[in-house]
């Protein structure tokens, strides 16, 4: 492995955790959000 690559490797990692962390919230908020929306309309 080339000297690049080694310190891509950590940079994609941490960046790749933060987009999962957001993806993850997301869904939870909007999860939770089309839950309370199906319960006032239903």
């Amino acid at each position: 492995m080339d000297p690049y690559s080694v310190t891509l490797c950590p940079l994609t990692i941490t960046a790749f955790q933060r987009l999962q962390l957001k993806i993850l919230v997301f869904l939870r908020y909007f999860y939770g959000f089309g839950d309370r929306l199906a319960r006032f309309l239903v």
